[in-house]
């Protein structure tokens, strides 16, 4: 029987744990906070991550389980928001900020950012 070529496997498997890595990172977890929640060590989690090791079926359903989203995600079956698409981890910290901004002070931060970026 014949194999796949390691490339074919690999490469989504480098898709996989990339979008993991992507989700774990934009709901703001840490890869020990992801381990906790599915029973592995952080090492673990960045091997999967990176594609050193591949994730079982299992595995993928407990690591989307964590995450709060379908397994068809991770497998880039079902698309994103676009604003999850097209943001850069730097809005996704200015967000995360924003969020913790009391919220009668949000309109003046709205206001100043207006402000910086009709000054260009």
């Amino acid at each position: 029987m014949r194999r796949r070529p390691p490339d074919f496997e690999t490469q989504i498997d480098r898709e996989v744990g990339a979008r993991v890595k992507a989700l774990r990172l934009e709901q703001g977890i840490s890869s020990v906070a992801l381990a906790r929640r599915i029973g592995v060590s952080f090492q673990q989690v960045q091997k999967y991550e990176s594609a050193g090791n591949r994730i079982s079926a299992g595995r993928l359903y407990d690591i989307a389980k964590a995450l709060g989203v379908p397994v068809a995600r991770l497998y880039g079956l079902e698309p994103a928001p676009v604003a999850v698409q097209t943001l850069d981890p730097e809005l996704i910290a200015l967000a995360r900020e924003y969020i913790r901004i009391p919220r009668a002070r949000r309109r003046a931060v709205l206001k100043m950012i207006a402000e910086i970026t009709r000054e260009r």
